[in-house]
């Protein structure tokens, strides 16, 4: 190791122990870091110090510069967001600067709902067993499960459906519920 390897591992070996165990209290006057300085000021002390003669101030833009003012530095608790969420000056969310944003178009506004289309009526649950005229009056003969039901003209089956009217080959019946009309039709069979 040289000599000069040997000055820097040093140096490096004393900026960490100043890093770890320096003194990191801060100063009594941290509010102030600098003097606000005008122009005019900066002027006069340039030209005392040799840099050219201090300008003359006649003109209002002059007279305005002189009186600019260089504010003191801020310390960071009050550049932080305060308790209440907001920071002076910002009136937006407190994570502002980190959510996502999109650039595609707003979804189109939802359909207005359609009216609920009435119950229809199931299928047919009847089975045709057989029919029969008597007296110029059809009668139907059909089961539903286990019963077996006779379908007469202005009856009603199972409270749930009525029958409108026989023919030799159509049998009509209304579903009560939603007012549904269905028909059973067997073809001319006679």
């Amino acid at each position: 190791m040289t000599r000069r390897h040997l000055i820097m591992a040093v140096a490096v070996a004393i900026a960490a122990w100043l890093a770890l165990f320096g003194d990191k209290t801060p100063s009594a006057d941290d509010s102030v870091i600098a003097e606000p300085v005008t122009r005019a000021s900066y002027a006069l002390a340039r030209a005392s110090a040799g840099g050219g003669a201090a300008p003359a101030a006649n003109t209002s833009a002059d007279k305005a510069q002189r009186e600019a003012i260089i504010l003191p530095l801020q310390k960071r608790e009050q550049l932080m967001l305060s308790a209440s969420g907001s920071a002076p000056g910002y009136s937006g969310e407190r994570d502002a600067l980190f959510t996502s944003q999109s650039w595609a178009p707003p979804a189109p506004p939802p359909a207005p709902a359609a009216a609920a289309p009435p119950p229809s009526a199931p299928p047919f649950p009847f089975t045709y067993l057989g029919k029969k005229n008597e007296g110029g009056k059809w009668e139907f003969y059909l089961t539903h499960g286990e019963r077996t039901l006779v379908a007469k003209e202005n009856a009603t089956l199972e409270g749930t459906y009525r029958v409108d009217s026989i023919t030799s080959s159509v049998l009509s019946l209304t579903y009560l519920p939603s007012k549904q009309v269905q028909t059973l039709t067997l073809g001319g069979i006679d």
